[in-house]
């Protein structure tokens, strides 16, 4: 017969071969209850700690490979996968929260773990609003980071798009705040939402003095083409007065 502690080493190593997020998650419930029915003749608290925060760990590092490679739009996430990973992150975090500092490797920034996870999920929240926002997509699976959106705007798409992205994420964050207002990242949240307002506001003066110069350059360039082309005409006519006028001259 298994042992608890045999089954739970099992479960782990399901945990790391596995790539769908929603599995993940209930393969990670599973190692929860089992590791609360475990008696410590079974296994001491050093060891159920190592492997409970040895999983947390490969998890999170899931986690923000996953983020890296969608923020850098090498991959394209479906409506589901979005979901699934923006529940297992909630459910990541509540657990983290859990242990101390110490607990965790010397070496491994805990916090720093934390402050992406926040992150991918304000990202993920914000692509589901902009996903909802699109007229005619209902809800689709073709945003993949960055702030892709469809735009008719007369200005710089890369500003309007980053722009189209901040605002994503601001209200994403701010919805956050107000329905999580005990969350275990509050004060980061509202650190992050600081900067991104602060990023906004950079990129719409850049967005307005760029199409002020735009228009400035617009109003220099259109008389000097008006002279240009007016005096290419009037020469033209000039030379054909003066040939016919000679040609009438010689009858």
């Amino acid at each position: 017969m298994v042992s608890l502690k045999e089954e739970i080493k099992s479960i782990g190593e399901q945990i790391k071969k596995e790539n769908e997020w929603g599995k993940i998650r209930q393969l990670l419930s599973e190692m929860k209850q089992k590791l609360e029915n475990i008696t410590s003749e079974e296994m001491d608290d050093a060891e159920l700690e190592v492997i409970s925060i040895g999983n947390f760990i490969f998890i999170i590092t899931k986690l923000k490979t996953f983020y890296n490679q969608w923020e850098e739009k090498k991959l394209i996430s479906t409506d589901k996968q979005l979901d699934e990973a923006e529940k297992l992150i909630k459910v990541v975090i509540g657990d983290v929260g859990k242990f101390t500092e110490e607990e965790f490797p010397p070496n491994y920034d805990i916090e720093g773990a934390k402050s992406s996870l926040a992150s991918l999920e304000i990202e993920i929240q914000a692509a589901k609003t902009r996903r909802q926002s699109v007229p005619g997509n209902g809800g689709g699976n073709n945003d993949n980071g960055g702030g892709n959106s469809n735009n008719n705007d007369k200005n710089d798409p890369a500003i309007q798009a980053k722009i189209n992205s901040l605002q994503g994420q601001i209200n994403a964050l701010e919805e956050k705040l107000r329905n999580q207002p005990t969350s275990n990242t509050n004060q980061q949240d509202k650190r992050e939402l600081a900067r991104l307002r602060r990023e906004l506001e950079e990129l719409k003066e850049k967005q307005k003095d760029k199409s002020q110069n735009k228009g400035h350059n617009q109003k220099d360039n259109f008389p000097t083409g008006l002279v240009v082309g007016g005096g290419i005409i009037i020469f033209l006519l000039l030379v054909l007065v003066i040939f016919f006028w000679r040609k009438s001259r010689r009858k």
